[in-house]
């Protein structure tokens, strides 16, 4: 499975109209793919906030005919037109590969996204580093975990993605992974084979 996301970074100004229009584009999005697009406020991102909309698909044979079906719809590419005129920052989209984990059925209200990159001629091994993370942090939180790797952009990019229905869930699962040594001891060891990357989080629009 992969996943694709969207994210632009929003200077706040007509807040709640970018947010109608990004989710009208996403409902156009579904209606017109039968892939369901789901709709986030991004925040507590390094370069700033904004609003990212996301997808899975099976492959990128899947992706290029969604995209295909998007540009034949003039009513979809209008609703899509209409989100980008409020919220004008350059589209960034990612791709990325589910190595590890689980998503759910249907994205949790709440996420977290840990990303890193894999140290030069270390790919091999941050990727078993990156898989053991994701099913000892789930087991010991848990919580359900989604391990991915970048299928374009930096090469090595990995993030691990962290599914809450609450923000009191994950402000529990937050203590424990603070006090828990062997998810410590494990996390200080992926610096054999990762480089840092960044932490924000997401809240689902819709």
């Amino acid at each position: 499975m992969y996943l694709f996301s969207r994210s632009r970074f929003h200077d706040g100004k007509n807040s709640s109209d970018t947010t109608a229009a990004l989710v009208a584009a996403a409902e156009a999005v579904t209606e017109a793919t039968e892939i369901p697009v789901f709709v986030w406020q991004q925040s507590y991102h390094p370069m700033g906030n904004g609003f990212m909309s996301s997808c899975r698909v099976e492959s990128k044979a899947e992706l290029e005919h969604l995209w295909e079906t998007i540009r034949a719809s003039t009513s979809t590419t209008a609703a899509i037109e209409r989100f980008a005129e409020l919220a004008q920052s350059p589209p960034i989209d990612h791709l990325a590969q589910v190595v590890a984990g689980s998503l759910g059925h249907r994205p949790a209200n709440y996420v977290n996204v840990t990303t890193g990159r894999a140290l030069t001629g270390r790919l091999r091994e941050a990727t078993t580093w990156l898989t053991e993370m994701c099913q000892l942090a789930s087991s010991t939180l848990d919580v359900p975990i989604a391990a991915t790797i970048s299928a374009y952009g930096d090469y090595g990019s990995m993030s691990l993605i962290a599914n809450y229905e609450t923000i009191e869930h994950m402000d529990a699962a937050r203590a424990k992974l603070l006090v828990d040594a062997g998810l410590n001891d494990h996390i200080a060891a992926g610096a054999q084979h990762m480089e840092d990357g960044t932490q924000f989080m997401l809240r689902r629009l819709n």
